[in-house]
Order: structure tokens, then C-alpha cells, then sequence
């Protein structure tokens, strides 16, 4: 979003350009094929940049991947938002804190007895922040419940984050329908978003908000929504309370049918009432859920896993998750308030040259700093760890769209309105290198209304 322009494209005539020869120039005698005929235009940075339609301040740096000498850079001590490029730091950060193998776990407690098929005490539902957990797997917490014999509960269901991070907007100048805004919370179903679909019933619409699985798809009234036909702008409203939501919809918006994925602010209940919905498919009574605690010596009837952090890391750079990012930042630090969790991977990062201030695990919050120049010492630092194999390959292509034979780049790529950065690693024949490349425009960005930030 924001600078109109390829930031693949700028990469490799950038990187190339400055070391053409490192690419073109074949060897005299070898004992493998050599590589197809592949030479790069030698052009200045005053060429390369006013060909692209750029605005703002741009700053890069490049340096050799085995030694860390800078060779090519642009204002590379200029700090400058990082965006989604902050996702991997994240994940080396959780990956070295916490370990590849960690998995997060979601648990089914009780307490009294059973009686027949009926529990005479209190169901719990508790999370450790699973930023993976879907429907399906919650299903699964259903069925064990089934298989133990128990088909009501007497007591109350209560549902609880454990004591994890509890945020409620990672960036509240955004529109409120953002699904890529959500809310942090020890209790994650479907990535904290509900599914609202629509379709024209007589004079109006039917409306229904669920959490949507494979298998099952569950409604939870604890998201409600109202069809507005007195607005046009703007397209979604939303409030609530500790026990509901509500959102609105200007009915203007609307064709005949749809669906979309909204978020959620209230996913403990959220996810409590898909695992009532659940159950009463399946025939077993469970009141409405409640916030609360799980107290000492509760009975562990099942539990379910998410896949390991490497699994995670991956999924998350290659999708761009920002949960999964806030969530792998508040575990790997270990504090629960936002402000102190993203100065822990600050003061991280600085071991690894990285003079910046992140104000958040994702990149959403504009308010992040870092240079090109820390970004490169981070990657040259992290060259021989996990990091590179968690980053999402790019295939690095010609003007005419073909791929470039002998050239890999692994990187993360970030974008804000009038923002965008790519960093990694570009594996060459004969030399590799760290690089980063960051663009921005915050004037421009400073003058976007919030309505049209989505």
C-alpha cells in the first residue's frame, strides 16, 4: 500500500546493479554446468530510483552475508516504521526464548462429580494463548467431553486466558471491522474473528455472526449484528460491553449475499459459546459460558496442542498473522502488558545491533523505529540460525517475468499505507548478502482518515 512500485523489482536491480559482477562474471574453468548467460545493466542509484515512481524517504542497506561489511546503503542509520518486517524479529526472538519444538495448549477442566451423564460441579475451558486454535480443534474438547459420559453440566462453564496478555485493540486509530486488528487474549478461536454472512430474506436481509469450522459451524450470539438502513457511512459500527458485542451494518453496503470475517473483542466468550454451540449439536447441555479463573486441583478431562513454534513462525511470515505475532512476543517475554513486552524484544534486538523502539510484536503500530544499517547486523547475526528457515522464499524474476536461474532470496516483506519494507537474505552464486530496503511517506500517511485506513 502506499508507494506504488515493486519492491522484488527494486530489490534486484538495486542489489545486482551494486554487484553486477558478482553474478556476471563467469568463471574461466569449472567443474559443474555453468549458469545461463545472466548480466544486470550497471546503473547508478540515480538511475535505479528515478525510475520508480517513488515518494517519501527512502533508506537500504546492503551488506556480504559472511563477513557483514556494508558495501551499498542510503540513509542506512535513518530510522523508519519496519511494518511486518518486525515479524522476524518476533520469530527469532520466540524461537530462541521459548524453543522450536514449544507448543501451546488448550485444556478441558472439571470440578465435582458425575452423577449418571450429568457433571454436578463447574466445566472449564483454558487457554495459554493458542493464536491457532480453530473451531474443528475445539470440537475435539467437545467430543472428550461426550466420550467421558457427560452430556450436561449442572454448574456454570467457565472459560479463561490463563493469566495470558489481554489487549483489546492493537491499534484503535484503525477501522473496527479489520480482522488484521484483533485482540490479544489467553483464549485465540479463529484467529479472535467471527464470520458474518447475509442474504436478502423478503424486504430484508438474514444476518447470522458463527464461528465457522469444517466440521462445525456454531452460532455465537455473543456477537450481534443490526442491519442500518439510515447510513451510508460509515459501513460498520461497532460497541459492547464485558458480556456482548454489537456491530452495525449500513444496509447500503449489502447486495444480494456475502460474508465476511469480522473481529471479535470479546474471544473468551466468543470461543465459550462456539464450544456451547458445539455441544448442543451433539446433544449435550452446557450452560453459557463465564469469565473466570480455574482453580488448583480442577480435573484435566482432555486438552489439544497447536503445532510446534517452528510450524507457527512459518505460517505467521508467510501469512503475515498479527496475532500469531503478538502472541509468540508476549510468550517469549513473558510480561502481560504490551508496552513492556515490545521493549523486551527492543532490548533484545540491541544484542543484535538493532538500535530500535518497537511499540508492538507485529509491525501494525506506526509508531516503530529501525534503521536498514540494524536490520542488516540483525539478519548477518541470525544467518546461521533457525530464522532463515522460517522466512518465506521469493523467486526473483527478470523483466519479463521469467525466473532468474542461480538466485534465492528468504525475506519478510511489510506494508502500512505509504509504507513498505522488504529485508532478508539473497543467496547468489558466488556471494550472499543481508539487505534491507525501507520507504515511507509519513506526511502523506499523517493526512489518511481513519475510516480509510483499512
Amino acid at each position: 500500500m502506499g508507494n506504488n512500485f515493486s519492491r522484488r523489482g527494486f530489490l534486484t536491480t538495486s542489489l545486482l546493479g551494486s554487484a553486477g559482477a558478482v553474478v556476471a562474471d563467469p568463471l574461466e574453468t569449472s567443474l559443474r554446468p555453468q549458469l545461463r548467460d545472466f548480466t544486470v545493466p550497471k546503473r547508478t542509484e540515480a538511475d535505479i530510483l528515478a525510475a520508480k515512481p517513488l515518494s517519501g524517504t527512502i533508506a537500504y542497506a546492503v551488506a556480504n552475508l559472511a563477513t557483514g561489511e556494508t558495501f551499498a546503503s542510503r540513509q542506512p542509520q535513518l530510522a523508519l516504521p519496519p511494518a511486518s518486517v518486525t515479524k522476524a524479529m518476533t520469530a527469532a526472538f520466540a524461537l530462541e526464548r521459548l524453543g522450536a519444538d514449544y507448543q501451546f495448549s488448550t485444556g478441558l477442566f472439571m470440578t465435582g462429580e458425575v452423577e449418571g451423564t450429568a457433571l454436578n460441579g463447574n466445566l472449564y475451558l483454558l487457554g495459554s494463548g493458542d493464536p491457532t486454535l480453530k473451531t474443528d480443534q475445539l470440537a475435539q474438547l467437545v467430543e472428550a467431553l461426550e466420550a467421558a459420559g457427560i452430556l450436561s453440566v449442572r454448574g456454570d462453564f467457565i472459560v479463561s486466558g490463563g493469566g495470558f496478555a489481554r489487549v483489546s485493540e492493537l491499534d484503535p486509530t484503525q477501522p473496527p471491522q479489520v480482522g488484521y486488528n484483533p485482540t490479544i487474549s489467553g483464549l485465540n478461536l479463529n484467529f479472535n474473528r467471527v464470520w458474518f454472512d447475509w442474504e436478502r430474506a423478503g424486504a430484508g436481509y438474514k444476518a447470522t455472526m458463527r464461528a465457522v469450522g469444517n466440521i462445525y459451524t456454531p452460532d455465537t450470539p455473543v456477537s450481534r449484528i443490526h442491519i442500518d438502513g439510515n447510513r451510508d457511512f460509515p459501513v460498520y459500527r461497532h460497541s459492547g460491553t464485558a458480556s456482548h458485542e454489537t456491530w452495525s451494518v449500513a444496509r447500503s453496503a449489502l447486495g444480494k449475499a456475502g460474508g465476511r470475517w469480522l473481529p471479535t473483542r470479546v474471544p473468551e466468550l466468543y470461543a465459550g459459546e462456539a464450544f456451547v454451540g458445539i455441544g448442543r449439536t451433539l446433544g449435550i447441555f452446557i450452560p453459557p459460558p463465564h469469565i473466570g479463573g480455574v482453580p488448583n486441583g480442577a480435573f484435566k478431562i482432555a486438552d489439544v496442542k497447536s503445532g510446534s513454534l517452528s510450524e507457527m513462525a512459518k505460517g505467521m511470515l508467510k501469512y503475515s498473522t498479527n496475532l500469531t505475532a503478538e502472541v509468540l512476543g508476549f510468550a517469549a517475554s513473558g510480561n502481560t502488558q504490551l508496552a513492556a513486552s515490545s521493549a523486551a524484544l527492543s532490548d533484545w534486538c540491541q544484542d543484535w545491533g538493532v538500535n530500535g523502539a518497537f511499540k508492538d510484536h507485529s509491525g501494525l503500530r506506526e509508531h516503530s523505529r529501525v534503521s536498514a544499517e540494524g536490520l542488516v547486523n540483525f539478519f548477518v547475526g541470525h544467518r546461521n540460525g533457525p530464522l532463515r528457515d522460517v522466512l518465506k522464499a521469493v523467486d526473483i524474476k527478470d523483466e519479463g517475468g521469467a525466473k532468474i536461474p542461480g538466485l534465492q532470496m528468504v525475506a519478510k516483506t511489510g506494508s502500512l499505507n505509504f509504507v513498505s519494507t522488504l529485508a532478508g537474505y539473497l543467496f547468489a552464486p558466488r556471494q550472499n548478502f543481508a539487505f534491507a530496503i525501507l520507504s515511507a511517506d509519513l506526511p502523506r500517511r499523517a493526512t489518511i482518515k481513519p475510516e480509510d485506513k483499512e
